[in-house]
């Protein structure tokens, strides 16, 4: 039934007056939402961080995301298991609020700008504006220097999801206006940050314009947008020197099937980066992530021929018998010199050390090695906001029963992740464990036992918590020698 209901305010987003009715079920579940807080004598606030008022805020697609204050001396994870178990019961509440994604901190945590940074996606002047639901007014605050990486990650992590993403895309009104809305945040954000030129182009602000305000012709306007878009991300080159990996660590049909990648007009190269941790060192295995980059040669993209790559990619990802032959997952994304540089040097991926270990284990079906600087800096802002995010997993619960049923390869992989961030942080070479026994190595003695594709139990769940949460705090602590603000960060 409620997925039902879901659906039926999905697909009423996509009429013209529906919003109307769409905006009176948001305010009214903000009001059943305060009057679920009020029962809460440990909550000190509530901010609303999603803007309502926002002209690309979409009633009935996009969720009101909040902040929940509590007391020093609380219990945030119960708090938060009533709060979802009321939220649950609620209606429409239980549908516009995402009850998965509600960040609960302690006031000392929310006073310190350096943990509360974690949080922010959105500034405006260098200046952050969210709404106190008890209160009842906006509450105001400087953007400090770890908000404004923290606000690049979130818009990289947006530009992968609407524009390099590999899968064919369905123009529907409000995918355009997502996609409108996040790709002209993202490119005025690089361009103020100097990390980006041309893209306050009259004519492509022009078209960027027709697609962010939704005009009837938004779709098929969107084509032209896109190839400039590329062209304004694919301006740069990249030094690199000639080197020939071993292909041979990947299954055959999956080579081919890049090479047959690489004679379209417009691939630069392509390249292929395992999962961070192998279980064999002789082959491949588990996952692949492969970036398929656009030629740097901006006179050769064309809408068409992207729109054919991400065809071919998809047709490869459908064929079912294919799939099993290579037995690796694969995960495409498009891309192009200038971002992958960006990203390496704004350590703007997801796990903070993915540059180095780029450099060590990605494969470039072209034969290439791009030297690419990095950031020691920019890596300990990357560093400091994974950890923040990894704290709020645990906080809300997602890692309480997330993993159990899961391989423990899984864990294993998160556990090393953390590791090789804190011997980076002890000055310790870089190095990735080349096999399982390797990773076993790093860790409790007493899961020295469990085999890769072993179901991690209720059980034996609790020592792996126990493990990652060591390797945390332990990182909290020698970040705190340069930032002493976040001691106040709690696990």
């Amino acid at each position: 039934m409620l997925n039902l209901q879901k659906l039926i305010i999905i697909y009423s987003s996509y009429f013209p007056f529906a919003r109307f009715i769409l905006k009176v079920l948001y305010l009214y579940s903000l009001r059943r939402f305060k009057r679920i807080i009020r029962e809460y004598d440990e909550i000190r606030d509530v901010y609303l961080i999603s803007k309502l008022h926002d002209k690309n805020f979409v009633f009935g697609l996009s969720d009101m995301n909040f902040v929940i204050v509590v007391d020093n001396d609380a219990y945030p994870k119960q708090i938060l298991k009533e709060l979802r178990k009321n939220l649950k019961n609620s209606f429409p509440a239980n549908i516009l609020i995402d009850k998965e994604r509600l960040p609960i901190i302690y006031e000392k945590e929310f006073e310190t700008p350096l943990i509360r940074s974690f949080l922010i996606s959105d500034i405006n002047n260098n200046e952050v504006s969210w709404f106190s639901i008890l209160q009842n007014k906006r509450v105001n605050f400087n953007c400090p220097p770890q908000g404004r990486y923290a606000m690049k990650f979130f818009l990289m992590r947006k530009l992968e999801i609407f524009f390099m993403h590999s899968s064919n895309i369905v123009l529907h009104k409000n995918w355009l206006r997502s996609y409108g809305k996040f790709i002209d945040l993202a490119l005025k954000n690089l361009s103020v940050e100097g990390l980006l030129k041309n893209s306050m182009d009259p004519q492509y602000q022009k078209l960027s314009q027709k697609i962010f305000s939704l005009s009837p012709l938004a779709r098929f306007y969107y084509p032209k947008h896109n190839v400039h878009t590329w062209k304004l991300l694919a301006s740069e080159k990249i030094p690199f020197q000639r080197y020939l990996g071993n292909s041979k660590d990947y299954p055959v049909e999956l080579i081919q099937f890049c090479e047959k990648l690489m004679v379209q007009d417009c691939v630069e190269d392509i390249l292929l980066t395992p999962a961070l941790l192998q279980i064999h060192d002789n082959q491949v295995r588990g996952k692949v992530f492969i970036d398929v980059l656009l030629s740097e040669r901006v006179s050769e993209l064309e809408y068409g021929k992207i729109k054919n790559i991400r065809k071919l990619i998809q047709d490869f990802d459908e064929d079912n018998e294919l799939q099993e032959s290579i037995r690796l997952k694969t995960d495409f994304k498009l891309s192009t010199l200038s971002l992958l540089e960006l990203q390496s040097q704004k350590s703007l991926f997801p796990y903070p050390l993915e540059v180095y270990y780029r450099q060590r284990k990605t494969f470039s079906v072209r034969g290439r090695k791009y030297l690419i600087k990095v950031s020691k800096p920019i890596i300990e802002k990357s560093i400091i906001h994974f950890t923040l995010l990894q704290f709020m997993r645990f906080r809300s619960a997602e890692f309480k029963t997330g993993l159990i049923g899961s391989r423990f390869i899984k864990s294993l992989n998160l556990m090393n992740r953390y590791i090789l961030i804190l011997e980076y942080l002890e000055k310790k070479d870089f190095v990735v464990p080349n096999n399982y026994e390797d990773m076993l190595a790093k860790i409790t003695p007493q899961l020295s036992h469990m085999k890769p594709n072993q179901e991690v139990t209720k059980e034996q769940w609790p020592l792996i918590q126990a493990q990652l949460l060591y390797t945390l705090k332990k990182i909290r602590d020698i970040l705190s020698n340069e930032h002493p603000s976040i001691r106040n960060l709690t696990f």
